[in-house]
């Protein structure tokens, strides 16, 4: 793969590398300040509580450990990312202060790595002078993406630690890509190799990256022009992408099976052709809007009961994604960033639009941690553009502080919105603020519940089926709550409720048990309890 002949590639300035080694050392720094206050968070009720506090699997790096990292299909395939939280209970127990700054710090690396990519991107498409100029757009660009408010819900979430941990592979995979065909020629093989083994690391933290090879094309037209008009039969800029797109549909037939193995994709029937069609659109018009205007973010954007209620919304997403899409066509030679910006927008999301549609909400703030790159970019390359035009110093610093205060703006909304994970109760009474839904109701009724405020926690669980009559979740804990209020027969019949929704709903079924036992005996069921909270007490199960 490494050609007999190569042109080399322009000289950097003496020094360069550690000039601009520093400034992605600022940026990492920075993100680091943004985001303290997910340093002070706990778990949180939400996924946290299913693979961390209630799962004894991974606390190890043990060979029972090793193996069941690597066999697990909880939903994810993800085996980098269980090892890693493997180490954190090695480091810190289960302590989550550590697992946040875990988070965190790879969240500063992959910002370090996006001011990297931004610096060579730019560079190709606006030209590598002056440095300065190039370095400050850079920064911007890697600050846009990293300080921007819809980062949050992946760093400030342990759960997700493999979208921050997949985005560092990512982006090294992009920065070494970049170096290998850095000259126009055949890449080289040290570079490219390299790419490719990054590629395999970020698909084993997430399957998110499976979208690596079309994003590589995506730079092979813009800015690096190795394909485009009468250029497209290069076979060879087509061949090299066949190792990443092996992996990737090895990576998707996982994702897919891993989500069959948690009962959570929709078919057909639950989600029609037109359906899905209209929610890819609604997703790419809602990521977009939350972008520019990132405000009203929740943890759940929860799917409807009926979705036909978001008809309307859909076939108005449609038509502005149509006509957006007909306009940048139409510009794609005059604007070729602004194109490429938007089409790589699209491609990071394509996994999560909803055209395989699972879980139970249709849009997540998470879903952009890798989009979010691309309109970060453009807007890097619009501030150097703007550098390199001014007219005069002044107008040149005036472009400067206007990046500034943006990624300021951008900073102080992120920080706010780390205080939203603080611990369970900020995250969902935020969330019935901003957006309410059944989940959310749930997650509050549970918690009023624990504190034994159970009368105010049967209002949420009401809601919560009126929203959302189908929830074997909302009626097992409704269930529970009217137990504890000693109404039994009304308690039997919310179990028995989710237990036809869910047939294997274990919880339930364990509860359903318990409640005609103490219907059946009620004082040798509380004897039964007493004895168990005092063994507990005595530190035996």
């Amino acid at each position: 793969m490494t050609p007999a002949t190569r042109r080399d590639a322009p000289a950097a300035p003496p020094f360069a590398w550690l000039r601009d080694g520093l400034v992605a050392l600022l940026v990492a720094e920075l993100v680091v300040v943004v985001f303290f206050p997910a340093l002070r968070a706990g778990f949180v009720a939400w996924d946290d509580d299913t693979y961390f506090l209630g799962n004894p699997y991974y606390r190890g790096l043990g060979g029972a450990q090793l193996a069941w990292m690597f066999t697990a299909m909880s939903g994810h395939y993800m085996p980098l990312t269980w090892l890693t939280h493997g180490l954190d209970y090695v480091l810190w127990g289960m302590r989550p202060t550590g697992y946040h700054a875990v988070n965190v710090l790879l969240h500063a690396l992959a910002a370090a790595a996006a001011y990297v990519v931004a610096l060579r991107v730019l560079a190709a498409a606006v030209g590598p002078e002056p440095r300065v100029a190039l370095r400050f757009a850079a920064a911007v660009a890697a600050l846009l993406f990293a300080v921007h408010p819809l980062r949050v819900e992946s760093v400030a979430w342990i759960t997700e630690r493999r979208d921050v941990l997949c985005g560092v592979f990512f982006l090294l995979a992009i920065v070494c890509y970049l170096r290998a065909v850095e000259d126009g020629g055949p890449p080289r093989a040290r570079w490219y190799w390299t790419a490719v083994a990054l590629a395999a690391l970020a698909l084993l933290s997430k399957a998110m990256a499976v979208t690596l090879p079309l994003v590589l094309l995506l730079l092979d037209v813009y800015p690096l022009r190795r394909i485009g008009p009468w250029r497209w039969t290069r076979r060879e800029v087509w061949l090299e992408k066949l190792p990443f797109v092996g992996l990737s549909v090895a990576a998707s037939v996982v994702a897919v099976l891993a989500q069959r193995s948690v009962d959570t994709l929709s078919d057909l029937h639950t989600l029609g052709v037109f359906e899905r069609l209209g929610l890819a659109a609604y997703a790419l018009v809602f990521y977009a809007a939350k972008t520019l205007v990132p405000t009203g973010l929740a943890p759940l954007y929860e799917a409807p009961y009926d979705y036909a209620t978001l008809t309307p919304w859909f076939a108005a997403s449609a038509v502005v994604v149509v006509a957006l899409a007909a306009v940048l066509i139409r510009v794609r030679r005059r604007w070729p960033g602004v194109a490429t910006a938007a089409a790589a927008f699209v491609v990071m999301l394509l996994p999560v639009l909803g055209l395989v549609h699972f879980g139970m909400h249709i849009v997540a703030d998470r879903n952009t941690y890798f989009a979010g790159l691309a309109p970060a970019m453009l807007a890097g390359g619009l501030v150097l553009r703007l550098l390199r035009g001014a007219p005069s110093p002044g107008a040149a610093r005036a472009t400067g502080a206007a990046a500034l205060v943006v990624v300021g703006v951008l900073a102080i909304l992120t920080w706010r919105q780390s205080t939203v994970w603080h611990d369970s109760r900020t995250l969902w009474e935020h969330t019935l603020r901003v957006s309410p839904s059944s989940i959310a109701h749930a997650k509050v009724g549970v918690l009023l519940e624990d504190e034994g405020r159970t009368e105010e926690s049967i209002v949420h669980f009401r809601e919560a089926v009126r929203l959302h009559p189908d929830s074997a979740y909302a009626h097992n804990n409704w269930g529970i709550a009217l137990g504890n209020v000693w109404r039994f027969d009304e308690a039997i019949a919310h179990f028995e409720a989710a237990l036809r929704l869910r047939p294997t709903y274990a919880e339930a079924q364990r509860n359903l048990a318990l409640t005609r036992q103490r219907i059946a005996n009620p004082l040798g069921y509380l004897d039964a309890q007493r004895a168990r909270r005092e063994s507990l007490a005595r530190g035996r199960p």
